[in-house]
């Protein structure tokens, strides 16, 4: 009697970590250090922008910096970019604006009353 015999294949699954192949938005310790690298970051880059800004270039040069952009852009680089995205927003509420069909969505409900 000839015996049926099946040849099973094992696989073996490895539970993925959640920076491989399963994005959580919850925490992971590698959002953690990027999230540190950039709070410390902006922390010096605020710092050096200040220093640049309030300093006088002749005591920035006895510093040994002396190749320093114009004290003009320490005022015109915030506002643009506070201008920027004011712009940004106006834009898109009046791309909505104009896109809006109206309440003519509307014109096609009707109300039906049941009659129990």
């Amino acid at each position: 009697m000839p015996s049926c015999q099946t040849k099973e294949k094992i696989v073996h699954v490895k539970n993925p970590l959640p920076s491989e192949d399963i994005h959580l938005p919850g925490p992971h310790p590698a959002r953690g250090i990027y999230g540190f690298a950039l709070y410390v970051s902006s922390y010096f880059l605020l710092f050096v922008y200040l220093l640049w800004a309030i300093l006088p270039t002749p005591v920035l040069n006895r510093l040994g910096i002396t190749y320093v952009p114009a004290k003009y852009w320490a005022i015109v680089l915030p506002f643009s970019l506070v201008f920027s995205v004011c712009a940004y927003v106006t834009v898109v509420f009046f791309i909505n604006l104009y896109r809006f069909g109206g309440y003519s969505i509307f014109d096609n409900v009707g109300v039906y009353q049941s009659h129990f």
